[in-house]
């Protein structure tokens, strides 16, 4: 796995969408913390948290596109499928090298919260609890995005579909609103929505419940992505 991660960190920092993401992101969350913190003079970090998650289900499906995508294009993939590492070590090595860009990206939020601390009235035990919360919706959409990417041959396709996805899970929770909201079919899409699983994060609540939740959901798409390869590798 180890191969694997630095193999692939090495693509990712050698490659310019990597540098373009990075300063996407860079103007982005600094306008939503100059919108949000700086210009209302507003302490908490909730607002700029919840304008990163709608940002990243656009980064991210552009961050994982090429995983595997890629692989196809160039035809490496079999030279991946015969080599000695596990399908398991294989997969895991690049859900943590898109991840932790994810993290290298949220770690400028870490500095945000700095600054707000040391000029501000920042409630440092709620940023905490929803920093973990971002680290885990973030483990979420990496995880459907290495899923998409291992399925599609084409990069856009699978940027496009993994940001449909994400949507879809994302705001699951106003679907019901089409139907008239049903009680019952609201408790379901909320049940599965990861908006609202971010909701207890980002009140300062540690839920155990989303955080299983999370962690499961990943999961999932994890063990699909190393049954689909799995799958090709010996088809």
């Amino acid at each position: 796995m180890k191969a694997v991660f630095l193999r692939e960190i090495k693509a990712y920092f050698n490659s310019p969408l990597m540098y373009i993401l990075m300063f996407i992101f860079l103007v982005v969350s600094f306008i939503f913390y100059l919108m949000y913190n700086i210009m209302s003079q507003y302490a908490s970090m909730m607002p700029v948290m919840y304008s990163l998650n709608t940002m990243f289900l656009f980064l991210v499906p552009m961050l994982t596109m090429r995983l595997f995508s890629e692989e196809k294009t160039q035809k490496t993939d079999q030279l991946l499928f015969t080599s000695p590492n596990s399908i398991t070590s294989l997969v895991m090595g690049k859900f943590f090298s898109a991840f932790f860009v994810f993290v290298i990206m949220m770690s400028l939020v870490a500095v945000y919260a700095l600054i707000t601390a040391i000029y501000g009235n920042l409630d440092i035990a709620s940023f905490l609890i929803m920093y973990i919360g971002e680290l885990l919706i973030g483990a979420s959409f990496v995880a459907v995005g290495l899923f998409v990417s291992s399925v599609s041959t084409n990069l856009i396709i699978s940027a496009l579909v993994s940001f449909g996805l994400l949507l879809i899970f994302y705001f699951s929770e106003m679907i019901p609103g089409i139907f008239g909201n049903p009680e019952w079919l609201v408790k379901i899409f909320s049940f599965f929505s990861l908006s609202y699983r971010f909701d207890n994060f980002g009140m300062g609540l540690l839920a155990w419940d989303s955080i299983f939740y999370y962690l499961s959901f990943a999961g999932i798409f994890i063990f699909l992505t190393i049954r689909m390869i799995d799958k090709k590798r010996w088809s």
